[in-house]
């Protein structure tokens, strides 16, 4: 031993790990510096310890069956033994976490006559891999709540727009749909009707003597009253019918797939049971009865369209409470029965109740349409000649290429039709008809279209300037689309409402809007938006003004110019009154309405206008009110405007039809909420928490919310609590004829307090 110690004993000494030798007998023989400061121990101490016969991890706090077992087999075997992340610890107590490598050391004649234990300390690996696992098992959780996190955002951000476009849908006092809600409901029902050619039927409600009720009990009973009658009217009809507020103490009910006997039979027990029903404030019981009346029209005996049921059931309803009120009455052709009195007089129908028979295109052809003009603008030969089948008799067929031979041709020539197919050569079918109407204000315009889902098509064009629109598959139905075209028109000459005063002044406010627009008399204003922050001044929006002494109201305006075909020129005509205060003002920053079909005028899209001068500040609103449908194609008209410049602003969010998807579809740059969530919502705690979600939002898509419609203190300070980036309302600024110039307005007297939730 003595002569293995003497080879050993150098080169163990220059080891940085902790090592010793250890004999047959197990007793250590020689041990190296590192290994006495693992121990712990001092000098003394540690040969008094090897002098006892102490072994190797006994001096290091572990169990000694660890390396005894590892020692035994190298000694047998003379092969070298290594074992990982041993747990020591020095007598100091400070703990370590080694490797041992057992070596054998052998003879000349490769016999072992010792073992050298090598102890490497890797304590600070280990703890290095432990906290990197900690590090990363953190990061995990952490992850984990983030997108747990992030999930519930979401959903709420949902429920929230949920809650919106569900209260721009309801009457907010009895929770059935508003006016607006279910004259769509009703429109879509007429269609399903009309498509699988089936029965449907038109309420109107009307409470009896509810101002007698108001006026002797107070509005609160009143609201009571309409919010119970809203109940009842829910409970007595199915699920699959439509049932609405239609202003005061009216309501509408819609029944699809309804005969005229199951029209009856619902009203009737409808009218029972609100008679029956009582009312509660609270745990108490009113001495009150409400009774109602009501008014039923059926399609298609008493009309094929919303406003012909609208009518005959307003007319059935007068007649239920000029007979003494609290009953049902049928509307009918020539007079109106009461609830369980004689048989209406109602058109001609087969035995079981179903709907006229629908008459073959060739037997629609009325006479009065002998030899009607029509214009076909269409280059395919193909097409041409289908077109020239389908309208083989009565009609008197011209068909040119493009839109310049039409328009030359419209110069010389009166046409009662024009036709067009959505693929031209230059230009689509919805401009040609644009530019024809011009020429042809008084012809009927029908679109031909490829796609098997027209309105996914056309939502969002300008389709006030279109009569109809007809798949081209179709085409051989062009005689009964003609003749439907002419009855519609002709009907708001014979109908008899349009007889009435009503009728007289719609004509002369329509000739008056015509005069507007042509004659552009109208101005433009201008309403300031601020900083939420410090109240400074940020932009302003251009608003279309009428003169005060005109019986137009904007929103007739509008409406008369979507219908027409005239929203267009009205666009462009505001854009040109305001554009010189872009030269006049470098600083000023202008918001513009836009309506989605102008996003389809070429003008505007396809070539540079006056504003591109200044188009870095021009933000253009695209109203939410209306709806928006063909989201490709109005993506593709803002990429080529915000490559000239244009910024975008979603405007009267939560008041309209898109919602969230609008906001994905589109990525706009402003998102203007509507003053229907604006309005009191330093009292409604809802309101606020929504506009927290909406600006937290916005916060993390770079888009700055408008608060519109500020008009109190109360709903300044709490706008700005929610953390709103800019202000707009008649607190702020009423509109004016110029733009103001900055430091115009007083700064806000107090900063904004910090951001709260909900």
């Amino acid at each position: 031993m003595g002569q293995v110690t003497k080879i050993v004993e150098p080169l163990l000494r220059g080891f940085t790990d902790a090592a010793v030798v250890v004999g047959r007998d197990g007793k250590v023989v020689f041990h190296n510096p590192p290994f006495a400061a693992m121990t712990g121990l001092s000098r003394r101490a540690l040969a008094q310890r090897l002098a006892a016969d102490a072994e190797v991890f006994s001096l290091l706090g572990a169990p000694n069956r660890v390396d005894r077992e590892a020692i035994a087999r190298c000694f047998e075997t003379n092969r070298v033994y290594r074992m990982a992340e041993i747990p020591v610890e020095s007598a100091d107590g400070q703990t370590f976490i080694v490797w041992l490598s057992v070596s054998p050391v052998t003879d000349e004649r490769g016999n072992v006559v010792a073992v050298i234990e090598q102890l490497r300390d890797v304590s600070a690996e280990a703890r290095m891999q432990t906290r990197f696992r900690e590090l990363l098992a953190l990061s995990e959780a952490r992850a984990e709540d983030l997108e747990r996190q992030v999930e519930v955002r979401t959903r709420e951000l949902h429920a929230a727009f949920e809650e919106v476009s569900r209260l721009s849908r309801t009457d907010p006092l009895t929770g059935l749909l508003n006016r607006r809600a279910f004259g769509e409901a009703a429109v879509s029902g007429l269609i399903a009707a009309e498509r699988h050619q089936r029965q449907s039927a038109f309420l109107m409600c009307d409470l009896d003597y509810f101002k007698r009720v108001n006026d002797q009990h107070g509005h609160r009973i009143g609201d009571l009253v309409l919010t119970t009658c809203a109940q009842v009217l829910r409970r007595s009809f199915r699920t699959v019918d439509s049932v609405g507020r239609f202003g005061g103490e009216e309501f509408v009910v819609f029944l699809s797939d309804t005969t005229l006997d199951g029209a009856l039979e619902a009203a009737r027990r409808c009218r029972v049971a609100l008679e029956s029903t009582p009312i509660q404030d609270g745990e108490q019981a009113l001495p009150l009865v409400q009774t109602i009346s009501i008014g039923v029209a059926v399609y298609p005996q008493h009309g094929t369209n919303l406003d012909q049921l609208v009518g005959a059931a307003d007319q059935a309803l007068y007649a239920a409470k000029r007979m003494g009120r609290n009953r049902v009455v049928l509307a009918g052709v020539a007079g109106l029965t009461a609830e369980g009195g004689a048989p209406a007089v109602a058109p001609a129908v087969d035995g079981r109740g179903a709907r006229p028979r629908r008459l073959t295109p060739a037997e629609s052809i009325p006479r009065a349409l002998t030899l009607e003009r029509v214009l076909i603008i269409e280059a395919d030969p193909g097409r041409q000649q289908h077109y020239r089948e389908a309208l083989r008799e009565g009609f008197e067929v011209t068909q040119v290429a493009d839109l310049a031979e039409a328009l030359e041709l419209c110069r010389r020539e009166q046409y009662g039709v024009c036709v067009a197919d959505m693929e031209q050569r230059d230009q689509s079918g919805l401009f040609v008809l644009g530019e024809l109407m011009r020429q042809q204000p008084g012809a009927v315009r029908l679109l031909l279209i490829e796609s098997q889902q027209p309105f996914e098509q056309l939502l969002g064009t300008n389709l006030a300037m279109l009569d109809f629109v007809l798949l081209r598959s179709d085409v051989h139905h062009l005689p009964s689309a003609i003749e439907s075209c002419r009855a519609r028109r002709d009907s708001y000459r014979t109908h008899p409402l349009a007889r009435g005063p009503q009728a007289s002044r719609w004509m002369t406010q329509a000739q008056e809007m015509e005069c507007i627009v042509s004659e552009k008399r109208f101005s433009v204003a201008y309403q300031p938006i601020v900083h939420a922050a410090d109240g400074s001044l940020f932009a302003h929006e251009v608003l279309c003004r009428v003169a005060p002494d005109s019986a137009v109201s904007l929103v007739d305006l509008f409406d008369w110019a979507l219908r027409e075909g005239e929203i267009w020129n009205l666009g462009r005509e505001i854009r040109h009154k305001a554009a010189h205060r872009l030269d006049q003002r470098p600083e000023a920053l202008l918001f513009f309405n836009l309506h989605p079909a102008e996003l389809l005028d070429p003008e505007l899209t396809n070539r540079e206008t006056e504003l591109d001068r200044h188009a870095q500040r021009v933000v253009f609103e695209i109203t939410e009110r209306a709806a928006i449908g063909d989201f490709t194609r109005m993506r593709t008209a803002m990429r080529r405007l915000r490559e000239r410049g244009f910024r975008f602003a979603i405007d009267d969010l939560g008041a309209g039809y898109a919602g969230l998807n609008s906001v994905a579809m589109l990525s706009p740059d402003f998102i203007k909420v509507d003053m229907t969530i604006i309005r009191d919502i330093d009292r409604m705690p809802i309101k606020a928490r929504l506009l927290r979600r909406m600006v937290e939002f916005a916060d993390e898509e770079g888009v700055k919310i408008v608060a519109e419609g500020v008009e109190t203190e109360g709903e300044l300070v709490r706008v700005r609590e929610v953390g709103c980036h800019l202000l707009q309302g008649f607190l702020i600024g009423m509109p004016l004829e110029e733009p103001l110039e900055p430091g115009a307005l007083p700064p806000f007297t107090a900063s904004p307090p910090a951001p709260v939730k909900g």
